[in-house]
């Protein structure tokens, strides 16, 4: 990943991430897990009442055939005054469970519950887990003390689940294992 702070405080990141999956079924040909991501973000203010977080992700997956996904996110902060603040944000992938401070190779989950993509097979025919989640936020700060309200709307297509166990593809359906 590559990212730089400019002079006006917007700080552009660019990455491009690879993985690779091993099959966990010898039998299943053409089985192994192979996703390329390049990931794009951006982040913006207008005085100091207009915050604005931007980006998105191109993913093409290869699994038992290819996939690709596109996953746009972005975020617009409106400060009413030095205490209050009204968000809404829109994502369409899994949310972070960590902080991005925290990512890394080395800090990685060890049974890579955070690892992209998410995909499964049903009918012999790759699906890649899209989700889509929008929430509109009120926030105030009384001293010490945060207050927030938030109304937020979930969906997700075809949800892929993790787990431990014998990886079959009897009637073209698999959920992958990648903890082995």
């Amino acid at each position: 990943s590559y990212s730089h702070r400019l002079s006006n405080g917007s700080e552009p990141t660019l990455a491009l991430t690879m993985r690779r999956f091993a099959a966990a079924d010898p039998n299943l040909h053409n089985a192994a897990l192979q996703a390329l991501a390049l990931s794009a973000s951006d982040d913006f203010s207008v005085g100091d009442v207009l915050e604005f977080k931007f980006g998105s992700e191109l993913q093409t997956i290869q699994f038992m055939g290819r996939v690709t996904a596109f996953r746009p996110h972005g975020s617009a902060d409106l400060h009413l005054s030095p205490d209050t603040v009204v968000e809404y944000s829109y994502a369409t992938s899994r949310p972070n469970l960590r902080g991005e401070a925290e990512k890394g190779f080395d800090s990685s989950p060890a049974d890579l519950s955070e690892s992209d993509p998410r995909v499964s097979l049903l009918n012999y025919t790759t699906k890649v887990e899209r989700a889509h989640h929008q929430e509109v936020s009120v926030s105030h700060r009384m001293g010490k003390n945060s207050l927030q309200v938030a109304a937020f709307s979930d969906r997700v297509a075809n949800p892929s689940l993790t787990g431990i166990g014998e990886v079959s593809s009897v009637g073209g359906v698999l959920l992958p294992d990648l903890s082995s």
